[in-house]
């Protein structure tokens, strides 16, 4: 019976974002910006060099995969938008019973912040830098990951992402997953863990980033890149 009411419940979330998501005009010019860029890379252009665009490329990467493959319309990222909305909205949830908070409160929550922005909805950078600060949350609150190199590695992993997807606000986080390990320094011993975790979440920062400037080495856009977002 439980397990009946939160297939409702997530069912019916599902259903208020698609429908939102599907029936509301083409207005929102960031929409069919993203929705242009993507297009365009999965037409065999590159970023910066001949896109013209302000932010790091990956949202438009991944949504130009689905392009390729389902077609370049705009159905496709509207579905791609409701996919990462439900995403979103279930790792809200699950924070938030880490945190104890009851079930009910936790549900309620994660409605009311859907019906709040079900207008608002759509395939955004800003969301996907959302996913990964909310990924980074989760491994955060739990305790037994707190000595893991993997978790500090893949903590450092989801910075990079961020900042590869928007790199203002992906600097943010990068600094404060850099430097939220200080915060609990007692002692001398704990300092040096915490330069060691430091060292392991920095190398994971940098793994995808060093993917992206290789990237437009490669590309011959790191200039164009270098001129447009820096």
């Amino acid at each position: 019976m439980k397990r009946l009411k939160d297939i409702v419940f997530w069912a019916g979330i599902l259903i208020i974002i698609l429908t939102s998501v599907l029936i509301k005009p083409l207005s929102n010019l960031d929409e069919i910006w993203n929705f242009n860029i993507a297009r365009e890379i999965a037409n065999g252009l590159v970023p910066y060099k001949d896109i013209s665009m302000i932010t790091t490329p990956l949202l438009s990467f991944v949504t130009a995969i689905f392009l390729k493959i389902f077609g370049t319309e705009m159905f496709v990222t509207r579905i791609l938008a409701t996919i990462l909305a439900v995403i979103n909205l279930s790792l809200i949830y699950v924070i938030l019973r880490k945190l104890k908070l009851g079930k009910i409160f936790a549900m309620l929550f994660v409605f009311g912040i859907t019906v709040m922005l079900r207008n608002y909805f759509c395939l955004d950078y800003n969301f996907l830098v959302l996913t990964f600060t909310l990924l980074i949350i989760l491994i955060e609150l739990e305790p037994h990951r707190k000595d893991s190199i993997k978790s500090h590695i893949l903590v450092g992993i989801l910075g990079g992402l961020a900042f590869c997807t928007k790199q203002s606000i992906g600097a943010l986080i990068c600094v404060v997953i850099i430097l939220n390990n200080l915060f609990f320094i007692k002692n001398k011993s704990e300092l040096k863990k915490s330069l060691k975790y430091i060292m392991y979440r920095a190398i994971g920062i940098l793994s995808p980033i060093a993917i992206f400037i290789v990237y437009l080495l490669i590309a011959g856009a790191f200039g164009d890149f270098f001129d447009y977002c820096i």
